[in-house]
């Protein structure tokens, strides 16, 4: 039965322990965590999912009519979260490659198949390869038109006609909107659900994760540290992205 650690006792286990040799659950702790810095024997940690959550609330709260952040913001945390973490119970026979994907089927039950989830990656890709809010699915027999709107309490609102890709063809019939703030909810949600589950000692970690059909990595503490946490000495502390 695996135990479940105060976090008290899981804070002071890191804070003894040097950055390299943090054990699975306390580098998962401080990835998903809700403290700005976290400090080990040799160095001040910050995690880039909390930058990521932190970003992505502001730019959501303000009124500055930032369009971007929120959604890059959201997207990229759950690209960590489904490249990294697994359900206690994997669904039978649900093999899954795309961490966007993962984590809204493994973590938000959605379907890999549902029109909500392939509209999702599509924007995804749009937005990171070419800050386009106009997308194709992985064939490119597929045309997306996405528009984002805040508020309406839906996280994906399909279009009411299929979009052919042409300019002449784009109407707002054919436009997808998603929602900023509900897709932020989402995240957070996930993260929270998360953090408990890395404190209870039942995090699942992926055995690896697949980013072509070249290139595997292995997931260990290793991994997470090289690419999901920022560390500085503690006389260095400033050069971390923390809020003052």
């Amino acid at each position: 039965m695996p135990r479940s650690f105060s976090l008290q006792e899981l804070l002071s286990g890191i804070r003894c322990t040097r950055l390299a040799d943090l054990s699975l659950q306390q580098v998962s702790l401080i990835h998903l965590g809700s403290n700005r810095v976290y400090q080990t024997s040799d160095f001040h940690v910050h995690s880039c999912l909390h930058t990521l959550m932190r970003d992505a609330r502001s730019a959501n709260d303000d009124n500055s009519g930032d369009t971007f952040s929120p959604l890059l913001c959201c997207f990229a945390a759950l690209d960590q979260i489904g490249s990294i973490y697994e359900p206690e119970i994997r669904p039978e026979g649900l093999e899954l490659t795309n961490g966007i994907k993962r984590a809204l089927c493994f973590f938000a039950n959605y379907r890999p198949d549902s029109a909500e989830v392939k509209a999702l990656v599509a924007f995804r890709n749009g937005l990171i390869h070419s800050g386009s809010f106009t997308s194709y699915d992985r064939y490119k027999e597929k045309h997306y038109i996405f528009r984002s709107r805040k508020g309406s309490g839906t996280l994906v609102s399909l279009p009411e006609e299929t979009w052919d890709g042409s300019a002449s063809g784009m109407s707002e019939k054919c436009t997808t909107h998603i929602d900023p703030k509900c897709l932020y909810d989402l995240t957070d949600r996930i993260v929270k659900d998360l953090r408990l589950k890395s404190l209870q000692g039942v995090i699942k970690i992926s055995q690896s994760v697949y980013i072509d059909k070249y290139t595997t990595f292995e997931i260990n503490s290793e991994y997470i540290i090289n690419n999901f946490l920022l560390w500085a000495a503690p006389q260095e502390l400033r050069n971390l992205p923390v809020l003052p």
